[in-house]
């Protein structure tokens, strides 16, 4: 069962449908068409359009485990969206800029290191965090997720 969400961002529609793993471009069914972008189980994630992800240049320090990777589908001004992936791994960070994710796969734990407070967070679940957030992030087993963020100003 895919739970769908859904985000106006100026013109665009943005659909998410949780534990899911590829996507498709829906509206007119390509690439060019970028109105509609739907993550969905039924379309395995090509690790091979995915480029590798540079934690460091997010802001990660005490990074540890396998190299991340991400592919962006959709990006526009200050609005960026896209699937990430990687293995099992540890990293502390500022969360630089706001983002809505949902888990497609796999598990993380993201403890809100202010308060505490700890999510564990598995295929289904879906997450906002603000800019500015600190958080320790740890991934147990391989783990997919999809994004949109917001990049405010500082």
């Amino acid at each position: 069962m895919n739970n769908y969400s859904l985000k106006l961002v100026s013109n665009f529609i943005f659909i998410c449908a949780c534990s899911t793993s590829g996507s498709l471009f829906a509206g007119g069914g390509s690439e060019n068409d970028l109105s509609i972008i739907v993550h969905s189980s039924k379309i395995p994630l090509d690790e091979t359009k995915m480029s590798l992800f540079d934690g460091k240049g997010f802001g990660a320090t005490n990074v540890e485990g396998d190299n991340p990777k991400e592919r962006i589908d959709y990006a526009n001004g200050n609005v960026v969206s896209g699937v990430y992936s990687q293995g099992p791994g540890k990293a502390e960070l500022v969360w630089p800029v706001t983002e809505h994710s949902c888990v497609q796969k796999g598990k993380v734990i993201i403890t809100n290191m202010k308060s505490g407070h700890s999510n564990t967070l598995e295929a289904g679940d879906c997450w906002l965090v603000k800019r500015g957030t600190h958080v320790t992030w740890e991934v147990t087993e391989p783990f997919i997720k999809s994004f949109l963020i917001v990049s405010e100003a500082k």
